[in-house]
């Protein structure tokens, strides 16, 4: 059946839907509606920042006082949440409004207050009905609407059923055919609700089965024969006793090894959790196995720093640097290949294809985001059966980690090192620069070092950068200022950070590349200049560089912007996991992966920042799908199993 079959579409019709990339009925149909007029479709915990929603809930409490405007603000409960709501010069309503009634309240959401300011307020709940919208321009929403009920009353299409009988039973959601016209013709905010419950499921389970479709073909290999007195005598002979936290994480990084497949493990730790200690210990394990081990990292100032200390650390074994500014490069590949190399540790360069290993029993990778997925494939292709760890001081939401690294083992390092205080945070207003000035200028005479740091190296766009930054510092600081940014030559940066590092109380002035890889217990205080241009995590990345020492430390923030409730978030939570959750929330699944084309991100209904469970449980099914030979021939199992064969 053609669209010029259906009612309701002429040929200019016709000619618009094809523009939008509908050719068919079933195309129309399945072209499911933007939104829904005055009604928000998700649940009130589903609630972005500024997002204008509705809701219906109970009066639990009335206030109203006079500021610049008379204000009303109610206390509304949601389900099982708590909202405010704030009416605005709307005095009247007091006479109508009691406690215990029930509302509907359409406004614009604040996150960070938990505050709703109403543009509309009604005791009528049935006043609005829900009419869908496709927003296609040239096109009426009455005229699609009619057009997809005369497919849906006359049958002019076949919708299928992609789940069996027991997976919706399972999971309590309704047939496909439901679900599809509801979206369509709700007759009511729950009927809506099960639709979109289903088609988040449909997409939950489909990225799951492509995530876990690995595990079918998972390399076997022999379990590594590690040795564990030298390990336990190594653990013993640190200076600090691991937290229990990093026991465990331990304990499962070598469970692994005795796996008789390749394992895959996501390691997040805060930052200053102690992540680099761990993963030298795994490497020791597969050393006393007379296996290799490599480790690539994002920066060569990274790269440099890891590889002093796990030589410092690993001093029994050959550990080797690889970055594109190393000079005896064919005698390290040579030995590499040989087996004379027990540790690689270097930048991307060590994932080239001239990189061969004799026998590589694990890959390392800090910071994997910030590789791109080539780059990684590349090395992990160097072995076929080298367990794999990710580190990542940026904490991923679970619901992200789930659907990111669904097929991944995850640990997490939380506590942190006894010796490590809090680090002091504030935000202040741009007008406060010169007090800021005199506690930089205090820092320095105490012989400590301190972070300036700014969102780009010139821009008119940022009200600072570094060319405008450094003529304001370098008149007061002379030649205890630093510079450092991307334009400048790996080498050089790494004369920078050393004279820094060496100087007797200095100021680096630096983008934000000094995020990750320097480690300088002396660095007390952190200035982030126009903060509102950084997400909560780099920022919470950034507070990392001080703090690590004994000493009392400071992370202050300044902004002009209207961006305070946010970056005050910082003051009251320390945490990176609980961070990144706002972030997730803020600034959606592509900004804060650095992954916005990423096609694995792109679902309509499943939300990244609030669905764990679903993906948990799809998770779930797709393991035992994928574990279950019978089901893998069950015909009820059609189109699951499809999504597994294809390429």
């Amino acid at each position: 059946m053609k669209l010029e079959d259906i009612s309701y579409i002429g040929n200019k019709t016709r000619y618009i839907l094809r523009e939008n990339n509908i050719w068919t009925p079933y195309d129309l149909v399945m072209n499911f509606p933007k939104s829904y007029e005055n009604y928000n479709i998700i649940n009130f915990n589903e609630a972005k920042h500024n997002q204008v929603i509705t809701i219906i809930g109970e009066i639990l409490k009335i206030e109203h006082f006079k500021a610049k405007v008379h204000v009303i603000k109610l206390l509304i409960k949601v389900e099982e949440f708590q909202v405010s709501a704030l009416i605005f010069n709307q005095q009247f309503l007091l006479k109508s409004l009691k406690l215990n009634d029930e509302v509907l309240i359409k406004g614009k959401y604040n996150l960070y207050s938990n505050e709703i300011s109403v543009s509309s307020i009604s005791k009528n709940l049935n006043k609005k009905e829900i009419t869908p919208i496709y927003g296609i321009e040239g096109v009426t929403d009455y005229m699609i609407s009619k057009a997809i009920e005369d497919i849906f009353t006359n049958n002019k299409i076949k919708i299928y059923e992609t789940f069996p009988n027991d997976v919706m039973r399972r999971f309590n959601i309704i047939n496909r055919y439901d679900a599809i016209k509801n979206l369509h013709f709700p007759k009511s905010i729950t009927d809506l609700n099960k639709s979109i419950k289903r088609l988040k499921y449909e997409e939950a389970i489909e990225l799951q089965l492509r995530l876990q479709k690995s595990l079918l073909n998972r390399t076997k290999r022999e379990p590594i024969d590690y040795d564990i007195s030298k390990v336990k005598d190594f653990i013993e002979s640190l200076s600090f006793e691991l937290t229990e936290d990093q026991k465990e994480v331990v304990n499962e990084i070598y469970r692994d090894f005795k796996k008789d497949y390749q394992t895959k493990r996501l390691i997040q730790g805060d930052v200053g959790s102690g992540k680099t200690i761990v993963a030298i210990i795994a490497m020791l394990g597969v050393l006393t196995a007379g296996k290799q081990a490599v480790l690539m990292v994002p920066t060569e100032i990274l790269a440099n720093q890891q590889y002093e200390t796990i030589k410092k650390l690993l001093s029994n074994y050959n550990v080797s640097l690889l970055t594109s500014k190393v000079k005896n490069k064919t005698q390290i590949l040579n030995d590499l290949e040989t087996g004379k190399i027990d540790v690689l540790v270097g930048t991307h360069s060590v994932a080239s294809e001239n990189v061969l290993f004799n026998d590589l029993g694990l890959i390392i990778i800090d910071e994997q985001h910030k590789f791109g997925v080539e780059l990684r494939e590349s090395l992990f292709k160097k072995s076929e059966s080298a367990n794999l760890i990710y580190l990542t001081a940026t904490p991923i939401p679970r619901t992200l980690g789930i659907a990111m690294f669904g097929d991944l083992a995850t640990s997490e390092i939380k506590s942190r090192p006894k010796f490590q205080k809090p680090v002091i945070t504030k935000h202040f207003e741009e007008n406060k620069l010169d007090l800021i000035i005199e506690e930089i200028k205090n820092t320095v005479s105490k012989e400590e070092h301190v972070f300036v740091v700014v969102p780009a190296i010139s821009s008119e766009l940022k009200d600072y950068n570094i060319e405008n930054t450094a003529d304001i510092l370098r008149p007061i600081f002379k030649e205890k200022l630093f510079i450092l940014h991307g334009d400048i030559s790996s080498e050089d940066r790494n004369k920078i950070i050393e004279d820094f590092s060496n100087s007797i109380g200095g100021v680096l002035l630096a983008t934000s590349m000094i995020e990750v890889g320097i480690d300088l217990k002396s660095a007390t205080l952190m200035v982030v200049l126009a903060a509102e241009n950084f997400g909560l995590s780099q920022l919470h990345q950034l507070r990392g560089r001080v703090g690590r020492g004994e000493k009392e430390s400071k992370f202050y923030t300044l902004s002009n912007k209207e961006d305070v409730e946010r970056l005050k978030i910082l003051e009251k939570v320390d945490s990176g996991f609980k961070l990144s959750e706002y972030d997730l929330k803020l600034r959606g699944p592509g900004e804060f992966l650095g992954l916005k084309q990423s096609g694995i991100l792109k679902t309509k209904y499943l939300d990244f920042s609030t669905d764990y469970d679903i993906l948990l449980e799809a998770r779930k099914l797709s393991i035992e799908i994928i574990n279950n030979q019978e089901l893998l021939k069950n015909r009820d199992y059609y189109y699951i199993n499809r999504i597994l064969n294809e390429g």
